[in-house]
């Protein structure tokens, strides 16, 4: 299995090498700054922080309270939720915005069913929950309103299929496999088909030098895409031409273990830098004045 997923990553990229090769060998100038900020983390992680993040004090609160926080507490019979606990300030974060909202939420791993009520809790009786799991046996957890899907989340081919006949998704929260093959092929066919606003979580992103968060990287360059307009609004002000990504993703956000991944509400076609005031220091020059 290792040994075919490893074959097709290599078929892609040779693919791709050909395809934009300029881009491909520009990537590998990134390396540099790549391990400099491995061994600035390092440091770190062996020195001892030291810069003012004390320790909790005696009774303090480690994992903030909220509404999905809540409900996981008081969850002590019925069917099983497992979740690392520090997610529950990043769900609530980004996913307040569709509480009492018609939203269709999506969660990739069912395991024991118990999630699915706590979204169901979470974000209202107008919220249409979707599972998917690989085992056939969490279709027990399906009722009146939570639709229950199996499948491979690995398969492209399943997404086309499921994708097709789905209410378009606004919440996906990618609670499956954990491979990163799985959360590449998840992430490449579900989000470019995610409701304007959409959020996507990615969980169990696990240890360094993690491929998925590698293609993740990739994202992020994308995001910080510059094309310099030639007709900015006025003398002196910036202007940046949104890139196609730019215009569809609205940021990318990073948790131990997790990435939330969110679109914009409304597409966006640039980025102005402006200029406001009247007295401004001479050293940068006539260049930007």
């Amino acid at each position: 299995m290792v040994i075919k997923r490893t074959g097709a990553s290599l078929a892609y990229m040779f693919k791709e090498f050909v395809r934009r090769p300029r881009t491909t060998l520009a990537s590998q100038n990134r390396v540099p700054a790549f391990l400099r900020g491995v061994f600035f983390a390092h440091e770190r992680s062996t020195a001892g922080d030291g810069d003012g993040n004390e320790k909790p004090a005696p009774g303090e609160e480690v994992y903030p309270s909220n509404p999905l926080m809540d409900y996981f507490n008081a969850h002590e019979k019925g069917p099983g939720v497992f979740k690392w606990l520090h997610y529950f300030e990043m769900y609530h974060r980004h996913l307040a915005k569709f509480v009492g909202k018609d939203v269709h939420v999506m969660e990739i791993g069912v395991y024991s069913g118990g999630s699915l009520g706590m979204w169901r809790s979470y974000f209202g009786p107008k919220a249409r929950i979707t599972g998917v799991d690989i085992e056939p046996v969490c279709k027990a957890y399906e009722n009146e309103h939570t639709k229950i899907v199996i499948g491979d989340q690995g398969d492209p081919s399943f997404w086309k299929r499921i994708l097709a006949d789905s209410p378009p998704i606004d919440v996906l929260i990618d609670d499956g496999g954990h491979t990163p093959e799985q959360q590449m092929v998840t992430l490449e066919q579900v989000l470019p088909r995610m409701k304007p606003g959409g959020v996507f979580v990615c969980e169990d992103v696990h240890y360094i030098y993690n491929d998925f968060m590698s293609f993740v990287s990739g994202l992020d360059d994308a995001l910080n895409a510059f094309r310099n307009s030639h007709v900015p609004p006025k003398k002196g002000d910036i202007r940046s031409v949104a890139t196609p990504f730019q215009s569809w993703i609205h940021s990318i956000h990073h948790y131990p273990y997790a990435v939330v991944i969110e679109k914009h509400e409304k597409p966006i076609t640039r980025f102005d830098a402006v200029r406001h005031g009247t007295e401004w220091q001479p050293f940068m020059g006539e260049r930007d004045a």
